[in-house]
């Protein structure tokens, strides 16, 4: 078996560039599954650019004060441009085909700075063998924008220059403006700047240059949002929602609408009349509230949080059959005996035995790759505070988990911290196949 594997990675990267040609050519066969109807988050960015071009304004307008939450203002408004070439589901596919292919080349070049030119194809192979990561085509979700602008403020922050730092600042600054959790990386450098100032690859000119181009950046996407709504909005404001969920006595762990029920913690009547920014700081303080009251009971959530990111991955992959039908559909069918969203009607049995069939597939690749990113792990941890990329990576990656236990957890929250999985996974099989070759 071991000599199997190893024929297959050998293979691998002798025809590693037409290995990547071959996947771009998989995702772009995904395109033709559209036209399909967006779901969830998708359809609601869609549903923001569609009325921006159709009333040719940006994200956001002053009509979206009294929407439950702004989001993502960086990623709405880039979306708005380049659907004013084409106004399509394509361009967006096209759009997150170049993300990944560009995610390809950052995640590569980390991974060969962090260990070796072997182990940067390797985790290149396991980016394309997870497929979620070619999945997004057929969704709208912000996140592929915001793992591309992460790893490239990583890269290009560890070229060691003023210009690329300053660069690396721009990235990440720009990356607020898709996830909140872009502030952590600006947190994760400056912070990891100051410590390692006296060290010849960190010089503080380097760390103060990325401190600066991410609050130019950071200050562009605020004045932006001002300028429009007359509010300073810089990234999405959807904490209290999100803390309300976790935080409040309907809280499960993972997302539960009821808690927006009347009578319930979250709900606020005559909702449609009430400014985001109110909404946003009743259901903060309602969560605040719950756990001042409840911490013990708020904190046992906790590791329930990190199983619902981790103990699936459907956040992409039923989008190749359905538009909504999902694993989740299937556990609430099970328990509440619910029908087959109408959007997904009209399938047989073979079609959704088909679909089981290939999330059983991905799944036993994604625990794998958990598996095997675990063993990289161990294998590695004595050598990890010596290696200054992997304390820039496990430190994003921590405290954003910190963040999911505060808040609650959903399959899609994990996405971008799946690039670590990658490297770790990757380095172990080449240690496991290929050290002991090495060092004859």
């Amino acid at each position: 078996m071991q000599d199997y594997i190893k024929k297959a990675l050998r293979f691998f990267e002798k025809n590693f560039t037409w290995t990547i040609v071959v996947y771009t050519i998989f995702q772009l066969l995904l395109l033709l599954r559209f036209p399909l109807g967006y779901s969830s988050d998708s359809k609601y960015f869609n549903e923001l650019v569609q009325y921006c071009l159709q009333n040719n304004i940006f994200y956001p307008a002053p009509i979206h004060h009294y929407h439950d939450y702004l989001v993502a203002p960086f990623f709405v408004n880039l979306l708005i441009l380049i659907m004013r070439i084409w106004n399509s589901q394509y361009t967006i596919g096209l759009f997150t085909i170049l993300l990944n292919t560009t995610q390809l080349f950052f995640i590569f070049r980390l991974a060969e700075r962090a260990f070796s030119r072997k182990t940067a194809m390797y985790t290149c192979l396991l980016f394309m063998f997870y497929l979620s990561n070619a999945a997004m085509v057929l969704n709208n979700f912000s996140d592929p924008l915001f793992v591309t602008l992460i790893l490239g403020a990583l890269y290009f922050y560890f070229t060691h220059t003023y210009t690329t730092s300053l660069l690396a600042g721009l990235l990440c600054g720009l990356s607020l403006g898709v996830r909140p959790f872009g502030m952590v990386m600006i947190i994760v450098i400056l912070a990891l700047g100051i410590i390692n100032r006296k060290k010849e690859q960190f010089p503080l000119l380097n760390t103060s240059a990325f401190l600066a181009a991410a609050g130019v950046a950071i200050l562009s996407i605020g004045l932006f949002t001002k300028a429009t709504t007359g509010t300073f909005v810089i990234y999405s404001n959807y904490s209290g929602v999100n803390l309300i969920i976790g935080a409040s006595d309907d809280a499960r762990g993972g997302f539960q609408a009821r808690v927006f029920d009347e009578g319930k913690a979250g709900y606020i009547r005559d909702i449609e009349k009430m400014p985001h920014a109110e909404r946003e700081a009743y259901w903060m303080n309602q969560a605040v509230s719950w756990v001042k009251q409840h911490p013990i009971r708020w904190l046992l959530l906790a590791p329930t949080k990190i199983g619902r990111a981790y103990l699936s991955d459907d956040y992409g992959v039923s989008r190749i059959m359905f538009v909504k039908y999902s694993i989740y559909h299937t556990f609430r069918g099970i328990r509440d005996k619910e029908a087959v969203p109408a959007e997904d009607q009209g399938h047989g049995k073979l079609y959704f035995t088909l679909w089981a069939i290939l999330l059983i597939i991905h799944h036993l690749i994604y625990f794998g790759i958990l598996w095997l990113s675990y063993k990289g792990f161990r294998a590695l941890r004595g050598s990890i505070k010596k290696n200054q990329l992997l304390i820039h990576f496990f430190s994003f990656c921590g405290l954003n988990m910190l963040i999911i236990m505060a808040s609650y957890g959903e399959g899609r929250y994990k996405y971008p911290f799946m690039f670590l999985h990658f490297i770790l996974a990757a380095e172990y099989l080449r240690i496991k196949f290929f050290s002991r070759e090495e060092q004859l």
